[in-house]
């Protein structure tokens, strides 16, 4: 049972760093080159709470999963996944917000501060990937 979850946690880990990195790295680059800019931006806010949902399930499931075999991974999974669930329900919102209301100097600032939190996860997810595929 324990390995069952272990494998379950490990593809969740996997999923989370493949589907943060091909977003970042495939996804938003392409919708902004391919689509103008009024009809990319609505697309990409039409995106997120879909990719921040993903994050979050993945997280948790990475963290539940893993706990009995990294127990100080899984915790760090479990920030991962709350502070994702920040950023979906708290921070996302008030962006948006200020793009709206045209406050353009505190919508770059909570804009830059949610591509840093989230590349931090994202390096973080990877590293995690890596100390637990160097475990098993």
């Amino acid at each position: 049972m324990q390995q069952g979850a272990a494998v379950v946690g490990l593809i969740a880990l996997a999923a989370l760093a493949g589907g943060m990195a091909f977003f970042g790295a495939v996804v938003a680059p392409l919708v902004f080159r391919a689509l103008e800019a009024p009809i990319s931006g609505r697309f990409i806010r039409a995106v997120f709470p879909h990719y921040y949902r993903f994050a979050f399930i993945a997280s948790a499931i990475a963290a539940i999963g893993l706990y009995p075999i990294v127990p100080w991974c899984a915790a760090v999974l479990a920030l991962i996944a709350l502070t994702t669930l920040w950023l979906w329900l708290s921070l996302m919102p008030r962006i948006n917000l200020l793009r709206e209301s045209g406050q353009e100097a505190a919508f770059s600032r909570a804009h830059r501060l949610s591509v840093i939190v989230n590349q931090l996860e994202l390096l973080i997810a990877v590293a995690i990937l890596v100390r637990v595929g160097l475990l098993l």
